[in-house]
């Protein structure tokens, strides 16, 4: 059994190693090939869509080339996270390292919530009915329009599995950012703990989500999709093949898209029927 040397040594370790990763590059394109390979290995494990994998592999190779092929290291730097996670579940472990480094677009106002101020939101917000509707709806969707690096869905995560929801197989995690970078750091950490989830790089405002059913999303021009390894489990595919045999009059029926409900972070009393993105979408156009 390994021994936990605490938060401060890893974080210590993780930045010892991503310092060293290339000289001739700056903090921030650093940071940017570092997520984009370990986001690449992760997504190409499980994702069936051959051109997206082709597409990966080959983005993967570009940024281990800018990192002068140090693959211990991106390793190394990947099992500090999960040795994290395994101690502290669901905290936003690349959120911390990331502004610490101040690595922050200040250009678009860039700044992520700390973890306290995410954990209390959770705490106060997420409805004390959650466990009767997830088994009256067999599963819910939480969705965070400007997910940077997932901490308002890690927090959600940590709280459910507080109230003995196991959220790997009863919660389908949605986040939208318009950042590639912070976007792919939220699908590396809810892939790490397990949560079945997609991201979307777009921008929510001009361009939303839009899809069959909060299961089923649709990669419109502009977009672009990250879907974690438990997504594509037998559990989660089998719901999504009810869902499409539903949408098509089979005998699984369910509600289309525009009746269904995707739960913004979080619901609350104002909004306890959840929003709808086609609803947001119409405000925002008028």
């Amino acid at each position: 059994m390994s021994t936990w040397r605490g938060e401060d040594a890893l974080e210590k370790e993780f930045l010892k190693i991503f310092n060293s990763l290339n000289s001739a590059l700056n903090g921030w394109q650093t940071w940017e090939y570092m997520i984009s390979a370990m986001a690449c290995s992760i997504a190409n494990v499980m994702d069936p869509d051959e051109k997206r994998k082709a597409r990966r592999e080959d983005e993967y190779a570009r940024s281990m080339r800018q990192l002068n092929g140090n693959v211990d290291a991106v390793g190394h730097l990947f099992a500090i996270m999960v040795e994290h996670f395994e101690e502290c579940p669901e905290e936003d472990f690349l959120g911390k390292m990331y502004m610490n480094l101040n690595l922050g677009n200040h250009w678009t106002g860039q700044f992520f919530s700390p973890w306290s101020v995410s954990l209390m939101m959770a705490e106060c917000t997420l409805p004390e009915d959650v466990e009767k509707k997830v088994r009256d709806r067999d599963y819910i969707s939480i969705c965070d329009p400007s997910v940077g690096a997932g901490v308002n869905l890690l927090a959600a995560a940590r709280v459910l599995r507080k109230r003995e929801i196991n959220y790997q197989d009863k919660v389908v995690f949605v986040g939208q950012d318009i950042d590639r970078v912070v976007a792919q750091m939220c699908f590396i950490q809810l892939a790490i703990i397990g949560a079945a989830a997609y991201i979307c790089v777009a921008n929510t405002l001009t361009n939303p989500l839009q899809g069959r059913s909060d299961l089923i999303p649709v990669e419109k021009e502009g977009q672009e999709f990250w879907y974690t390894p438990m997504y594509w489990s037998e559990i989660w595919q089998f719901r999504i093949l009810k869902k499409n045999l539903g949408l098509m009059g089979g005998p699984a029926a369910t509600k289309p898209m525009e009746k269904e409900h995707f739960y913004f972070y979080f619901e609350s009393e104002e909004n306890k029927d959840g929003r709808e993105f086609a609803d947001i979408r119409e405000q925002r156009a008028n």
